[in-house]
């Protein structure tokens, strides 16, 4: 008898042969027989393929779906769009995991709702440091202005329903957005919005997360970490991999600011900004090299769409300070370089060398000499000892 498949979870993966077994054990140790795994090959070099064959060769929930050429996760995730059978849709990193016996939970919440648009927090394992940290989108749920749904396993639904209540939501997810991840949408959802990932680029996820502003009406938000999501580190920095960061960030930041200059929506100008100036002011445009080019060019960028949006200076100040907190800067460093970086005109530059010079006299903090392999460590303390 044919079971219908509610849930298509799309699975892209490259170069992921440590990881993509414990991802896909994740999924498939879990019974629920109106499931289907799309595992997208994306044209790796390591053995990934072979992995995967031997998951689909005894699970008949796995379809294995190839691609003649590297397309990147964007890219995959569309092609496992068009190709997914459910009514539902989510979209798994394959370095990470989701939550053991969560899939009958959200399958049983999903027909319960009839849902367009699911969210949900995440486990952030950090391995390189051996723990792990529990993330919620929503801090005092108490104060939110939205309806309440019961759920049948322990906390409530909250049902944002409202442009408002939306527009706050999306607000206060946006500065540290874990990504489509931790989202599940109805297919027909996004196929009537065309609904689909920038290709080749990282951080795919930021178009559909500014289409959402438009296009959202109701919004269901559960206080679960149903996805675990891996923070890895690499070992080896080479100048390929840091040249290829800031080229992608400035797709990224060339992305948000073609959807602004065709938009001009406030929700979907806070949203980009936000995910700018967290580029900008990451460890990584920090640490490694104050005059990159494209740092600049992503400033530039930044400082179109507050021109475009007519942004109040104090409105600014909130992003940049936002952006600092994700970044991991104290509060009060936060407030220093959030005023200097908003009330002069102040050259990226010369920022980042305060910035420096700051953490030269906090004598690099272990909580900031942790998160930076020890090749980075040596450059900043030669670069600061220059400065």
């Amino acid at each position: 008898m044919y079971n219908p498949i509610n849930l298509s979870i799309i699975i892209p993966f490259y170069n992921v042969q440590k990881y993509i077994a414990q991802c896909i054990q994740s999924v498939i140790a879990q019974k629920d027989e109106d499931i289907e795994v799309l595992l997208i090959d994306d044209c790796g070099q390591d053995n990934s393929s072979q992995i995967v064959e031997q998951f689909a060769q005894k699970d008949k929930r796995i379809r294995i779906i190839g691609y003649d050429q590297n397309i990147g996760a964007g890219g995959a995730r569309n092609v496992g769009l068009k190709e997914a059978l459910g009514k539902y849709i989510w979209f798994v990193d394959s370095d990470d995991k989701i939550q053991d016996g969560c899939l009958s939970k959200i399958i049983c919440i999903l027909q319960q709702l009839e849902v367009d648009v699911f969210l949900f927090d995440s486990l952030r394992i950090y391995e390189n440091y051996g723990y792990n940290s529990l993330f919620y989108y929503m801090g005092d749920k108490s104060t939110l202005d939205c309806r309440v749904v019961d759920s049948p396993f322990g906390n409530d639904i909250l049902v944002f329903d409202s442009k408002e209540q939306i527009d706050i939501l999306l607000k206060q997810i946006a500065p540290e957005f874990g990504g489509a991840t931790t989202l599940i949408f109805r297919k027909e959802f996004l196929i009537k919005n065309n609904l689909k990932f920038v290709q080749r680029i990282l951080y795919e996820d930021i178009v559909v997360f500014l289409w959402l502003t438009l296009c959202t009406k109701i919004v269901y938000y559960k206080d679960e970490p149903y996805y675990h999501y891996r923070i890895r580190t690499n070992s080896i920095m080479t100048q390929k991999i840091i040249d290829n960061m800031y080229i992608n960030n400035v797709h990224m930041s060339k992305c948000c600011l073609d959807f602004v200059k065709q938009h001009n929506s406030p929700i979907a100008n806070y949203i980009a900004l936000c995910r700018i100036f967290a580029m900008i002011f990451s460890r990584q445009a920090i640490f490694l090299r104050v005059e990159k080019v494209e740092i600049k060019c992503s400033i530039q960028q930044a400082l179109d769409i507050i021109n475009i949006a007519k942004l109040e200076l104090v409105y600014t100040q909130d992003i940049v300070y936002n952006a600092l907190i994700v970044a991991k800067f104290g509060h009060s460093q936060a407030k220093k370089f959030c005023s200097v970086f908003c009330n002069t005109n102040i050259t990226n530059c010369q920022l980042q060398k305060a910035m420096l010079r700051k953490m030269k006299q906090d004598k690099l903090r272990d909580n900031i000499k942790g998160m930076m392999p020890k090749r980075v460590i040596k450059f900043l303390k030669q670069r600061r000892d220059k400065l």
